[in-house]
């Protein structure tokens, strides 16, 4: 008659999940396509700028618009949302799996809630599309603000919880264990040795120039709505008092590029160490 498993075993089946779904919100592989793609067009753009020139000589501008308005859509559009929609799915499927954390209880909590905040996105992009409003009315929309205020609640959540699991390493885990070697732990440490082209280009370029790395870094983030900012001004002709509309459009998209974009890889990775040695 076979033995039943001990706790040990089922406790360490439990985390499996867990230990997965970190893996996978750590992986930059939908940001690598995206990214990709965009250098792809930022080079096809170029080569179409240089085709516009003869056009311009020949006074044809609208027809060459015209051409190239289906190649914009159908080219650019389309694929990269399809690109971004993939991303999220793995990043939201990712959440889910880390929901299920055996214990403690408030680390299951903030993992709801950083799914919830994830799918209140998805209820409120269902929202928008069956509302029939435009884009400028329809993000202001108040169930749509509601999703967004969810979505904001469900990041904070997200970071908490990898402030909280990256804490426990002293409390959980009996010091001097040593973490044996997780293939694809998504660790940046973990590819130390490797050249630039195989490997993480952006691994190599923070092991590199770390400083370099962090300003760049902070500088996306701040200036992408700096820059939102300016280009709402000059629509609405400087007036800066008509800037509350646009910086609540911004405040209401803002967390669906953060669910996609925002990968806080060193947080994760020592995540994914302390739950690899829960299960190793």
């Amino acid at each position: 008659m076979p033995h039943p498993p001990s706790s040990v075993e089922s406790v360490d089946r439990r985390w499996n999940p867990v230990l997965r779904g970190l893996r996978l919100a750590s992986s930059p592989f939908g940001i690598g396509a995206i990214g990709g793609f965009y250098a792809l067009w930022c080079v096809i753009g170029l080569i179409l700028g240089l085709a516009f020139i003869p056009f311009v000589a020949l006074g044809k501008v609208d027809a060459f618009t015209t051409a190239l308005n289906p190649v914009a859509k159908y080219g650019f559009v389309l694929p990269m949302g399809l690109i971004a929609s993939m991303t999220w799915i793995s990043k939201f499927v990712a959440r889910l799996l880390i929901c299920t954390i055996p214990k403690p209880s408030a680390m299951r909590a903030l993992a709801y809630v950083s799914a919830l905040g994830r799918f209140s996105v998805l209820a409120g992009m269902v929202m928008f599309w069956t509302s029939g409003e435009t884009l400028t009315k329809g993000l202001l929309l108040p169930g749509i603000l509601a999703c967004s205020g969810i979505a904001w609640l469900g990041l904070f959540a997200e970071w908490v919880f990898n402030r909280t699991l990256r804490s426990t390493s002293g409390t959980t885990i009996p010091p001097g264990n040593e973490l044996q070697p997780i293939p694809d732990s998504g660790n940046p440490s973990a590819s130390a040795g490797k050249g630039v082209f195989t490997r993480d280009v952006g691994d190599w370029f923070a092991g590199r120039f770390p400083r370099a790395h962090r300003i760049l870094a902070r500088a996306f983030w701040i200036l992408f709505p700096v820059l939102y900012v300016v280009a709402s001004s000059l629509a609405q002709n400087g007036d800066l008092h008509a800037l509350g509309d646009p910086l609540l459009r911004l405040a209401v998209v803002a967390p669906i590029f953060l669910q996609i974009f925002w990968i806080p890889r060193a947080a994760l990775a020592e995540a994914i160490d302390v739950v690899s040695r829960k299960v190793a």
